[in-house]
């Protein structure tokens, strides 16, 4: 075959003509209607398999409903959290009403039976100066929303994120996880 008599195109064009046969059906997969399979995983959720979802949902909803807390109750609470805030020299408020949604929640969580072991989640400044303000259960680095927190044990500066600002040396910090 001389180069003037190939054609490349031809080759690939032949090629692309013959199409390969298709794979034979999986006969472990022949049945038609899914619902039979899908039935034993009813019992994972909860829900009876015959039982609409509307139903469904209406009875768990039922079940789990606990009582509120109240209302009054959370009132002083957050009347409490937010004089005791304003009291403390260390704590400048700058927006009165974030500061009082925040101690709502905080009172909100205080009153409620199911969430007696819930933190409330409180961003704090990557790092501060205060080393008698120790970090609490539940503050988060507002930067990387980290939850590890440094401070030297002899000569202490103030507390910092462990992720934002790791510590110079290995030894000689006390560390804090919330």
């Amino acid at each position: 075959m001389s180069a003037l008599s190939f054609n490349p195109w031809a080759l690939a064009k032949t090629q692309l003509e013959t199409a390969p046969a298709a794979k034979p059906a999986n006969p472990a997969n022949q049945t038609p209607n899914s619902a039979p399979r899908l039935a034993n995983l009813a019992g994972l959720a909860g829900v009876h398999p015959v039982k609409r979802k509307s139903e469904a949902a209406g009875e768990l909803a039922g079940r789990c409903l606990l009582p509120l807390p109240d209302p009054a109750a959370i009132a002083a609470r957050t009347a409490e959290l937010l004089a005791d805030a304003e009291a403390n020299p260390a704590v400048h408020i700058i927006d009165p009403d974030k500061a009082s949604q925040y101690f709502r929640a905080r009172a909100a969580a205080d009153q409620s039976r199911a969430n007696e072991s819930a933190i409330i989640m409180r961003l704090r400044p990557s790092s501060w100066a205060g080393s008698g303000d120790e970090p609490q259960p539940g503050d988060r680095c507002s930067c990387c929303r980290g939850g590890r927190w440094w401070i030297e044990r002899v000569v202490k500066r103030g507390w910092r994120c462990g992720i934002c600002h790791p510590p110079p040396a290995r030894f000689g910090m006390q560390w804090v996880r919330t």
